[in-house]
Protein backbone atom coordinates (compact mmCIF):
# COMPACT_ATOMS: atom_id res chain seq x y z
CA UNK A 1 0.00 0.00 0.00
CA UNK A 2 3.13 2.39 0.97
CA UNK A 3 4.62 1.63 -2.42
CA UNK A 4 1.99 2.01 -4.34
CA UNK A 5 1.36 5.92 -2.81
CA UNK A 6 4.65 6.71 -4.43
CA UNK A 7 3.76 5.09 -7.58
CA UNK A 8 0.24 6.25 -7.93
CA UNK A 9 0.90 9.51 -9.67
CA UNK A 10 2.59 8.03 -12.32
CA UNK A 11 -0.58 5.37 -12.97
CA UNK A 12 -1.76 9.08 -15.03
CA UNK A 13 -1.27 9.36 -18.53
CA UNK A 14 -0.91 13.01 -17.93
CA UNK A 15 1.06 12.86 -15.45
CA UNK A 16 3.36 14.73 -16.47
CA UNK A 17 1.42 17.54 -17.57
CA UNK A 18 -0.14 17.67 -14.13
CA UNK A 19 2.98 17.07 -12.46
CA UNK A 20 4.05 20.62 -14.49
CA UNK A 21 0.87 22.57 -13.28
CA UNK A 22 0.72 21.61 -9.92
CA UNK A 23 4.22 22.66 -9.48
CA UNK A 24 2.73 26.00 -10.80
CA UNK A 25 0.35 25.83 -8.10
CA UNK A 26 2.64 24.92 -5.45
CA UNK A 27 5.34 27.47 -5.95
CA UNK A 28 2.83 30.22 -5.59
CA UNK A 29 1.53 31.48 -1.81
CA UNK A 30 -1.86 31.07 -0.82
CA UNK A 31 -2.67 29.37 -4.11
CA UNK A 32 -0.98 26.52 -2.83
CA UNK A 33 -3.91 25.92 -0.60
CA UNK A 34 -5.23 24.19 -3.37
CA UNK A 35 -3.06 21.54 -2.96
CA UNK A 36 -4.95 20.21 -0.40
CA UNK A 37 -8.11 20.32 -1.72
CA UNK A 38 -6.48 18.24 -4.76
CA UNK A 39 -5.47 15.74 -1.98
CA UNK A 40 -8.85 15.75 -0.75
CA UNK A 41 -10.00 15.28 -4.26
CA UNK A 42 -7.38 12.04 -4.96
CA UNK A 43 -8.98 10.71 -1.42
CA UNK A 44 -12.41 11.38 -3.24
CA UNK A 45 -10.81 8.99 -6.50
CA UNK A 46 -9.86 6.05 -4.36
CA UNK A 47 -12.68 5.86 -2.10
CA UNK A 48 -14.64 5.49 -5.04
CA UNK A 49 -12.22 2.91 -6.80
CA UNK A 50 -10.37 4.86 -9.30
CA UNK A 51 -6.79 4.34 -8.65
CA UNK A 52 -5.72 4.73 -12.69
CA UNK A 53 -5.55 8.67 -12.79
CA UNK A 54 -5.24 10.83 -9.70
CA UNK A 55 -7.84 14.08 -9.97
CA UNK A 56 -8.57 16.89 -12.76
CA UNK A 57 -7.24 20.56 -11.85
CA UNK A 58 -10.10 22.68 -10.41
CA UNK A 59 -8.37 25.29 -8.75
CA UNK A 60 -11.20 27.42 -7.19
CA UNK A 61 -13.29 24.05 -6.02
CA UNK A 62 -9.87 22.95 -4.57
CA UNK A 63 -8.91 26.06 -3.00
CA UNK A 64 -12.23 26.12 -1.08
CA UNK A 65 -11.75 22.22 -0.32
CA UNK A 66 -8.69 23.41 0.79
CA UNK A 67 -9.21 25.69 3.59
CA UNK A 68 -12.06 23.12 4.72
CA UNK A 69 -8.85 20.91 4.95
CA UNK A 70 -6.86 23.35 6.53
CA UNK A 71 -9.68 23.70 9.06
CA UNK A 72 -9.68 20.32 9.74
CA UNK A 73 -6.36 19.99 10.61
CA UNK A 74 -6.23 22.82 12.69
CA UNK A 75 -8.93 21.45 14.86
CA UNK A 76 -6.72 18.62 15.57
CA UNK A 77 -3.98 20.19 16.20
CA UNK A 78 -5.39 23.01 18.30
CA UNK A 79 -5.09 20.91 21.40
CA UNK A 80 -1.48 20.30 21.46
CA UNK A 81 -0.59 23.53 20.72
CA UNK A 82 -2.59 24.57 23.29
CA UNK A 83 -0.89 22.24 25.83
CA UNK A 84 2.40 23.52 24.69
CA UNK A 85 1.10 27.06 25.47
CA UNK A 86 -0.23 26.41 28.80
CA UNK A 87 3.19 24.29 29.58
CA UNK A 88 5.19 27.42 28.05
CA UNK A 89 3.29 30.24 30.41
CA UNK A 90 4.51 27.82 33.55
CA UNK A 91 7.77 27.66 32.44
CA UNK A 92 7.89 31.75 32.35
CA UNK A 93 6.48 32.13 35.22
CA UNK A 94 8.86 28.85 37.01
CA UNK A 95 12.37 31.49 36.09
CA UNK A 96 10.69 34.25 37.78
CA UNK A 97 9.95 32.38 41.17
CA UNK A 98 13.17 30.13 41.32
CA UNK A 99 15.26 34.01 41.05
CA UNK A 100 13.34 34.35 44.65
CA UNK A 101 14.84 32.10 47.43
CA UNK A 102 11.51 32.39 48.89
CA UNK A 103 9.14 31.35 45.79
CA UNK A 104 12.33 28.80 44.51
CA UNK A 105 10.10 25.52 45.68
CA UNK A 106 7.03 26.84 44.06
CA UNK A 107 9.30 27.64 40.44
CA UNK A 108 11.14 24.36 40.42
CA UNK A 109 7.54 22.83 40.98
CA UNK A 110 6.05 24.83 37.83
CA UNK A 111 8.67 24.08 35.71
CA UNK A 112 7.79 20.01 36.55
CA UNK A 113 4.64 21.00 35.59
CA UNK A 114 6.04 22.34 32.23
CA UNK A 115 7.32 19.10 31.80
CA UNK A 116 4.62 17.28 32.14
CA UNK A 117 2.92 19.57 29.93
CA UNK A 118 5.86 19.06 27.00
CA UNK A 119 5.19 15.16 27.69
CA UNK A 120 1.27 15.75 26.94
CA UNK A 121 2.10 17.86 24.19
CA UNK A 122 4.07 15.26 22.51
CA UNK A 123 1.72 12.53 23.36
CA UNK A 124 -1.49 14.68 21.67
CA UNK A 125 0.48 15.79 18.96
CA UNK A 126 1.73 11.89 18.03
CA UNK A 127 -2.19 10.98 18.27
CA UNK A 128 -3.13 13.55 16.44
CA UNK A 129 -1.08 13.13 13.36
CA UNK A 130 -1.94 9.64 13.24
CA UNK A 131 -5.61 10.27 13.38
CA UNK A 132 -5.59 13.16 10.77
CA UNK A 133 -5.29 11.04 7.56
CA UNK A 134 -8.84 8.85 8.93
CA UNK A 135 -10.28 12.35 10.05
CA UNK A 136 -10.45 13.70 6.27
CA UNK A 137 -11.39 10.05 4.69
CA UNK A 138 -13.90 9.76 7.05
CA UNK A 139 -15.17 13.52 6.04
CA UNK A 140 -14.63 12.67 2.12
CA UNK A 141 -16.58 9.42 2.58
CA UNK A 142 -20.13 11.18 4.57
CA UNK A 143 -19.76 14.40 3.08
CA UNK A 144 -20.34 15.87 6.51
CA UNK A 145 -17.71 18.15 8.25
CA UNK A 146 -19.49 16.82 11.54
CA UNK A 147 -17.98 13.58 11.02
CA UNK A 148 -14.64 14.51 12.25
CA UNK A 149 -15.82 14.74 15.64
CA UNK A 150 -17.26 11.03 15.51
CA UNK A 151 -14.31 9.55 17.69
CA UNK A 152 -15.90 6.49 18.25
CA UNK A 153 -15.84 5.65 14.83
CA UNK A 154 -12.14 7.30 14.00
CA UNK A 155 -10.54 5.48 16.84
CA UNK A 156 -12.56 2.43 15.92
CA UNK A 157 -10.51 2.57 12.70
CA UNK A 158 -6.89 3.69 14.06
CA UNK A 159 -6.93 0.85 16.09
CA UNK A 160 -6.36 -1.27 12.74
CA UNK A 161 -4.26 1.02 11.15
CA UNK A 162 -2.65 3.24 13.14
CA UNK A 163 1.19 1.48 12.40
CA UNK A 164 0.29 1.43 8.94
CA UNK A 165 0.07 5.32 9.38
CA UNK A 166 3.18 5.44 11.65
CA UNK A 167 5.30 3.55 9.16
CA UNK A 168 4.21 5.56 6.26
CA UNK A 169 4.60 8.76 8.23
CA UNK A 170 8.76 7.52 8.63
CA UNK A 171 9.35 6.38 4.89
CA UNK A 172 7.66 9.98 3.93
CA UNK A 173 9.38 11.84 6.00
CA UNK A 174 12.92 9.99 4.73
CA UNK A 175 11.63 10.63 1.30
CA UNK A 176 11.22 14.15 1.36
CA UNK A 177 14.67 14.99 3.09
CA UNK A 178 16.04 12.96 0.03
CA UNK A 179 14.26 14.39 -2.69
CA UNK A 180 14.54 18.04 -0.72
CA UNK A 181 18.41 17.60 -1.00
CA UNK A 182 18.07 16.43 -4.45
CA UNK A 183 15.79 19.51 -5.90
CA UNK A 184 17.87 21.76 -3.07
CA UNK A 185 21.02 21.08 -5.27
CA UNK A 186 19.16 20.82 -8.60
CA UNK A 187 17.89 24.45 -7.58
CA UNK A 188 21.01 25.70 -6.42
CA UNK A 189 22.11 25.53 -9.96
CA UNK A 190 19.44 27.50 -11.18
CA UNK A 191 19.69 29.98 -8.75
CA UNK A 192 23.23 30.80 -10.14
CA UNK A 193 21.28 32.68 -12.93
CA UNK A 194 18.84 35.28 -11.56
CA UNK A 195 16.89 34.30 -14.77
CA UNK A 196 16.13 30.79 -13.37
CA UNK A 197 15.08 31.54 -9.88
CA UNK A 198 11.20 30.81 -11.12
CA UNK A 199 12.95 27.57 -12.04
CA UNK A 200 13.63 26.26 -9.09
CA UNK A 201 10.90 27.84 -6.90
CA UNK A 202 9.09 25.55 -9.54
CA UNK A 203 11.09 22.41 -8.60
CA UNK A 204 9.86 22.93 -5.27
CA UNK A 205 5.99 23.50 -5.73
CA UNK A 206 6.42 20.00 -7.76
CA UNK A 207 7.90 18.57 -4.69
CA UNK A 208 4.51 19.72 -2.79
CA UNK A 209 2.40 18.58 -5.51
CA UNK A 210 3.69 15.38 -5.86
CA UNK A 211 3.71 14.90 -1.72
CA UNK A 212 0.00 16.09 -2.29
CA UNK A 213 -0.47 13.11 -4.37
CA UNK A 214 1.12 10.20 -2.22
CA UNK A 215 -0.80 11.05 0.80
CA UNK A 216 -3.81 11.45 -0.94
CA UNK A 217 -3.95 7.86 -2.15
CA UNK A 218 -2.83 6.52 0.97
CA UNK A 219 -5.06 8.24 3.38
CA UNK A 220 -7.96 6.81 1.46
CA UNK A 221 -6.52 3.37 1.25
CA UNK A 222 -5.76 3.23 4.85
CA UNK A 223 -9.02 4.15 5.10
CA UNK A 224 -11.01 1.59 3.49
CA UNK A 225 -8.49 -0.99 4.79
CA UNK A 226 -9.43 0.21 8.17
CA UNK A 227 -12.96 0.26 7.45
CA UNK A 228 -12.99 -3.21 5.82
CA UNK A 229 -11.43 -4.46 8.99
CA UNK A 230 -14.17 -2.82 11.75
CA UNK A 231 -16.74 -5.23 8.74
CA UNK A 232 -15.28 -8.00 9.02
Amino acid sequence: MISESFKYMFNDENWKKKLAIGGIIGAIPILNLALYGYMIDTIKLVLGGVEDKSPEFNIVNQFIEGIIGIVIISIYIIIPISLLIIGYVFLGGSFLLILDDKTAGLGVMMMLIFILFLILYMLCSILFALIIPIALSHYVNTGKLSSIFEFKTLFSILKKTWLDILIFYIILTIAIVILEVIIYMVALIFAMTVILIPVAIWIFGMLMYYITTVSGYFYGKIYLKGVNELNK
